[in-house]
């Protein structure tokens, strides 16, 4: 064989072999949307009329009133041993004890991808809070205070990462499924 044949079939070969590399990709491509809109069938949104901002949310947890008379209470329906994951919203706070007993260990300002602002702030619990004799700290428990420009008040996610080990991620959903109506 020539030495032009020898690199003529390396350039074909080299060719294939791109070519190949390039559609697999291109068809891993493709196929990442049709898996979002699997995940999106399961959800639902909840929407807040006065204020015309919504959130999506999975379509399997409860909506039910709040602790007062504007705030939403979402819950997972697992519940296992007493603990839930919960977001609460309390758009009539303008000022509140809901992060007593709890110290905030990280705070960030985010906007999601639809315009939305929020403040965020982790916490866990303040081992310096004075607590009834037979009370625990709980090691397991995240807690997640948030305000959002568009919806006024205090709000909070929390859950166990005992019982959901993916309560940040759907925490992160949440927040990025907002957004102005």
């Amino acid at each position: 064989m020539s030495q032009t044949t020898k690199i003529v079939l390396a350039i074909i070969i080299t060719a294939i072999v791109v070519g190949g590399g390039v559609y697999y990709w291109q068809n891993s491509q493709i196929s990442q949307p049709q898996n979002n809109e699997v995940s999106q069938s399961s959800k639902k949104s909840y929407i807040f009329e006065k204020y015309k901002i919504s959130l999506v949310h999975d379509q399997n947890w409860t909506v039910k009133k709040g602790y007062n008379k504007e705030g939403v209470i979402i819950e997972a329906p697992n519940q296992q041993n007493g603990k839930s994951t919960l977001v609460s919203f309390h758009p009539d706070l303008t000022d509140s004890d809901i992060g007593m007993g709890y110290k905030t260990i990280t705070e960030k300002t985010y906007t999601n991808s639809n315009g939305v602002t929020f403040n965020i702030n982790f916490m866990e619990e303040n081992p310096a809070f004075p607590r009834e004799p037979k009370e625990k700290i709980k090691p397991d428990f995240v807690y997640i205070v948030f305000t959002l420009d568009a919806l006024p008040g205090i709000h909070v996610f929390d859950y166990y990462k005992d019982v959901n080990p993916n309560g940040e991620q759907q925490f992160w959903e949440m927040v990025n499924s907002f957004k102005k109506i």
